[in-house]
């Protein structure tokens, strides 16, 4: 086994240049061993900065990763239609659907299966004493002009395609929303398309998880925001779009509706929040909060961090103001900081629901002792 003075002489062999001539003029000897590399080690040893150079190389890596996969001509094609599709007027953000037109040619009305599966739904919750709450969730859309009455008499229902609707009931206390529908654009009959395969489902401009993992961990503090009803803030621009998004409701009798919006459960609906919050992006100086809007959302949830406080109460103020200048609003706010949860109180914007936790990105993290 070497001794240390050996050792000593290997590291000096080893090294090079400023970190050579540091240590060069110590003697060689076993007590000098330890002195050399408390020398090195006064010089190079800033964990801070190490953790610091490990962190960016990860993100280099993914980064690079990225733009790698490139995009598909395509991609490439679509993308630059999109441009063509995104309308903002009236403070809200209007988009023409990116369909396959031979696709959605042969993606049939499904009105009979709608109907079935409805009477099966209002059944099912009238039992458990939910299909109030289930059809209020609807005529609240309907007051905001998310959704709105069309007057189809059967013998058209085969001119426009039904969408299937069931309740999700949540018990979690973070969750906002205790019931709610989700549609099926999923629904094949035979061997035609169904509505999922007849879109452009995009390319993934969601963050990276690792990416937001990483830099909900790495900073001191933490600001956690979604977007109210994220999808149902989009409009679509066309009446042949609308007229895709129809669906029933028992109501004392049989009602139809169609969707003003974009929806969750229709396959191209992350892809297009995510364009279009890019999109608005752009129309802002390339500041902090510009880089967070176009890095900071995995789908409508917002990940922020930092190590000053008050730097997260700037953004906590300029996320609200710029979001709402393209018609979000962002809400559900919540922080590790006191004094960063005081401010969001003052203002109306702290997530209050009684629990000590929050959901991040599928983990609970827990507040008080900022823990996933």
């Amino acid at each position: 086994m070497a001794n240390d003075a050996e050792r000593l002489n290997f590291l000096k062999c080893s090294l090079s240049g400023q970190p050579l001539l540091l240590i060069n003029h110590i003697t060689i000897c076993n007590r000098n061993y330890e002195v050399a590399l408390s020398v090195l080690k006064s010089e190079y040893l800033d964990q801070d900065e190490i953790i610091d150079h490990i962190f960016q190389d990860i993100l280099d890596f993914t980064y690079k990763r990225d733009r790698e996969q490139g995009l598909t001509d395509y991609d490439q094609r679509n993308i630059v239609l999109l441009q063509q599709f995104t309308l903002f007027k009236d403070n809200k953000y209007y988009f023409q659907l990116p369909w396959e037109e031979e696709k959605i040619s042969r993606v049939p009305s499904n009105h009979a299966v709608a109907l079935r599966i409805l009477e099966h739904v209002a059944r099912n919750l009238e039992r458990k004493h939910l299909y109030q709450e289930y059809l209020q969730v609807f005529q609240q859309q309907e007051r905001e002009g998310i959704i709105e009455e069309v007057f189809v008499p059967p013998q058209r229902f085969n001119e426009f395609i039904w969408i299937l609707h069931i309740p999700v009931v949540k018990s979690d206390p973070t969750t906002t929303t205790k019931i709610r529908p989700v549609f099926n654009c999923s629904l094949k009959v035979g061997d035609s398309p169904s509505l999922n395969e007849a879109t452009y489902q995009g390319v993934n401009l969601t963050t990276d998880l690792l990416d937001l993992l990483l830099t909900f961990r790495f900073n001191n503090h933490v600001l956690l925001a979604d977007i109210k009803k994220a999808f149902l803030m989009i409009r679509l621009k066309l009446e042949s779009d609308k007229n895709r998004f129809c669906f029933f409701l028992k109501d004392g009798e049989l009602r139809r509706f169609r969707y003003n919006t974009i929806i969750f459960g229709f396959a191209s609906s992350p892809f297009i929040l995510n364009y279009v919050l890019r999109y608005h992006a752009a129309n802002f100086p390339m500041d902090n909060f510009t880089l967070i809007m176009e890095n900071r959302f995995y789908v409508d949830n917002l990940i922020m961090s930092s190590y000053s406080p008050e730097e997260m109460c700037g953004l906590c103020t300029l996320s609200r103001e710029r979001l709402h200048q393209g018609g979000f609003e962002l809400q559900s706010y919540n922080s590790d900081h006191v004094g960063i949860r005081s401010k969001m109180g003052e203002h109306g914007t702290l997530s209050v629901h009684g629990s000590g936790w929050e959901k991040v990105l599928g983990y609970r993290y827990c507040l008080l002792s900022d823990t996933l």
